[in-house]
Order: C-alpha cells, then sequence, then structure tokens
C-alpha cells in the first residue's frame, strides 16, 4: 500500500518504509528508525535531581557532565537537569548518571518529533547535488 501524505508525525508509527520526495527527486528512503538516526538529530535527556539527602551525588553528577561536555547547555531549574545529547553520547551519558546512583529519582530520553526529521533530511538532500 502506498500512502502519501503531509502529516509527517501521522506516518512513524503506520508505515514500514518512508520514501521522503522533495521537488520530485527522492530525498531519503528507509524505515522510521533509520531515517531517525540518518537525520542525526540530538537527543534531549532530562533528569530529575533526588532532593531528599543525596545533595552530593547530585552535585558530582553536574559537575561530571560539565566536565565531560563543557559546550554542552546544562540547564538547571531546581531539581530538573536538561542536557541535548547526540545519539552516540547517550550511553555514556547514561554510564556517568549510573556512577552517580542517588543523584536522580526519573530520567526520560526524548526523540525529536518525526516531522523535525523530515525537515533535517530535507535539508541534508538539497545540500547533496
Amino acid at each position: 500500500v502506498l500512502m502519501a501524505s503531509h502529516e509527517i508525525a501521522l506516518l512513524e508509527t503506520r508505515v514500514d518504509e518512508v520514501c521522503l520526495l522533495s521537488s520530485g527527486r527522492l530525498v531519503a528512503h528507509g524505515t522510521p528508525a533509520a531515517l531517525r538516526r540518518n537525520a542525526e538529530l540530538p537527543l534531549r535527556v532530562h533528569m530529575r535531581l533526588d532532593q531528599n539527602g543525596h545533595a552530593s551525588d547530585a552535585r558530582a553528577l553536574i559537575a561530571s557532565m560539565r566536565a565531560a561536555r563543557p559546550d554542552q547547555a546544562i540547564l538547571l531549574d531546581g531539581a530538573e537537569l536538561e542536557v541535548e545529547v547526540g545519539q552516540r553520547d547517550l550511553l555514556p551519558l547514561l554510564d556517568m548518571g549510573a556512577r552517580h546512583p542517588g543523584a536522580l529519582t526519573d530520567l526520560r530520553v526524548k526523540e525529536p518529533p518525526f516531522d523535525e526529521v523530515y525537515r533535517r533530511l530535507l535539508e541534508k538532500g538539497r545540500a547533496t547535488p
């Protein structure tokens, strides 16, 4: 079955493969997961710091993150910490959190919406002749 849509966000969970076209030219083709990887968009990691007696672990985790990624924006808002990382940097970040077990009460990894994946792949496709 061939499905054409401009509602990109709806496609990801409903199709096995995606072909992205721009001006009648094939820009990208693959599974939604493969297209996510090819887009190379950062992941957003949201962490909730433990405020109940593990402040030293939380401070140590933040110091480790800043030392490992001084160029990375770490947004602190009370007990919330949010970091953008590339897909290859996710496991080292999670490992860093595991070394400070009392620092976190919650951790969520948010992938960019599929429409952002689509936009990035279109940009990449326009850049290649």
